[in-house]
């Protein structure tokens, strides 16, 4: 659960579209197997019908812990991450400036609030943490 805070390798990307790759992989303990689609047909495929691979998913499990920031305010990870960074004026979002370190897991998080707000969209409900 808690190694969803961390953006994954490169490393980490390989051996799970091995995985995947492996799954159609034709073989018993006694035979080589064959192929039953080429990886890159799959892939190719996967992209034309909108389908996300391994890379987005891993993105998706990050957009978790941004929705969830905003959302959780008394949860303890929220204290130690609003305590740590602290909080920019919109009360939303870390102030990540500086004092991220270059393994932290709040900047492979945050370096996607760009992305994270593109692909979604807010509803005012009853306005009562909306600041104009």
């Amino acid at each position: 659960y808690y190694l969803s805070l961390f953006k994954a390798s490169g490393r980490v990307i390989e051996s799970l579209e091995k995985l995947i790759r492996d799954f159609l992989w034709d073989s018993s303990d006694h035979l080589r197997g064959e192929h039953l689609v080429a990886w890159d047909a799959v892939c190719r495929q996967r992209c034309k019908v909108g389908s996300v691979l391994v890379k987005f998913q891993i993105e998706i499990k990050l957009f978790k812990w941004l929705w969830r920031f905003p959302n959780e305010t008394n949860s303890l990870w929220y204290k130690v991450i609003k305590s740590k960074y602290g909080l920019n004026p919109n009360n939303c979002d870390v102030a990540v400036v500086g004092r991220v370190t270059l393994r932290s897991p709040w900047k492979a998080i945050s370096s996607l609030y760009e992305r994270f707000f593109q692909l979604t969209t807010f509803k005012v409900g009853r306005g009562t943490r909306i600041k104009f």
